[in-house]
């Protein structure tokens, strides 16, 4: 009995920390949005200089914000988080050590990645 209440205890335990993770990267977002949203509000001809355009450039994962790399496509607010805290990078491949993160990502953004 006591076993079982403790395997309970780490399950739920592991489940709160994925749901704190979680809320601070929407959370981030969300604080993103409202200071675009403001920066919207303030100027009407800043709406087109802050629409975000598909760039040709690379993503530099080792330096590149949250927002540069949600533009990775397969690459949401919570991977991008883990991207971030999973840094420095010296090498791509060390990007499939960052949960959520797959091989098959890795070969298909391969080209639009640089360190």
């Amino acid at each position: 009995m006591k076993l079982l209440t403790l395997i309970l205890l780490g399950i739920i335990a592991w489940l709160v920390n994925r749901l704190i993770f979680i809320t601070r990267a929407y959370r981030d977002d969300l604080s993103d949005l409202r200071y675009q949203l403001e920066q919207l509000k303030s100027s009407p001809a800043a709406a087109s200089a802050t629409t975000p355009a598909i760039s040709t450039d690379k993503v530099n994962i080792n330096t590149a914000n949250k927002t540069r790399l949600q533009t990775l496509p397969g690459i949401g607010a919570v991977t991008a988080q883990r991207i971030i805290e999973a840094r420095p990078f010296t090498t791509l491949d060390e990007l499939t050590r960052v949960e959520g993160f797959k091989d098959d990502q890795l070969d298909r953004l391969r080209a639009q990645m640089c360190l």
